[in-house]
């Protein structure tokens, strides 16, 4: 389920934006800020149990990139 900007994050754990694909962790309960990458304002909570290796160690890549 997308979760969007000014929303508070259901659950504690790491929010994918889905434009760029960039990773913000969050606590439950805070609000969901732009994405700090690319502005966007829709993220999918990341569940890494159905990440495979190779989208995992991408993801970690582009996130030290910023």
């Amino acid at each position: 389920m997308a979760e969007k900007t000014s929303e508070t994050a259901r659950e504690t754990g790491e929010y994918t934006c889905l434009s760029c694909g960039t990773v913000i962790a969050l606590e439950r309960g805070l609000l969901i800020p732009l994405c700090p990458k690319c502005g966007f304002d829709t993220f999918g909570l990341r569940n890494p149990r159905f990440a495979s290796t190779e989208q995992a160690a991408s993801e970690r890549a582009r996130t030290r990139e910023t």
